[in-house]
């Protein structure tokens, strides 16, 4: 890391390595060091609104989440919401992910805007289900 200097992109790359490598170890601490690393190199290098920032910052909102600091988690689970509902469908597994992470801490701190992101949710859960109705199931195809 100190040949591409600590903010260089791939830099960032290996911070989310190691923090995926830590935290199969289950070192969370450590895992989140790296992950905020990266999320802060992703951040100026990208911008809140690209895929790379969205994971890091879902990362650190879930480890954060279940070290119980809700208010400093509902800062990355924000980000990554909408961060994955700008790029990708909002039927998308991962939007859908973070959709509910987001939901998740807000509830947790007795946010107000519940009921609306509920509903982004929910919206995101229909247009998924609708979609997989619509596609063949190679399933019941018969022979």
């Amino acid at each position: 890391m100190r040949i591409l200097g600590p903010n260089h992109i791939q830099t960032a790359d290996v911070h989310m390595d190691f923090g995926k490598l830590y935290l199969i170890k289950n070192k969370k601490s450590e895992s989140l060091q790296h992950f905020i690393e990266a999320y802060l190199i992703y951040d100026s290098y990208f911008g809140q609104n690209a895929l790379q920032t969205a994971e890091a910052a879902m990362n650190v909102a879930t480890i954060l989440e279940e070290d119980g600091k809700v208010k400093e988690a509902f800062i990355y689970a924000k980000v990554a919401a909408s961060t994955y509902t700008n790029v990708f469908s909002v039927e998308n597994p991962t939007t859908i992910q973070a959709l509910w992470q987001q939901l998740s801490i807000s509830y947790a701190l007795k946010e107000h805007d519940t009921v609306k992101q509920t509903s982004h949710l929910l919206n995101a859960l229909s247009k998924r289900d609708l979609m997989s109705q619509d596609s063949p199931n190679l399933h019941d195809k018969k022979a």
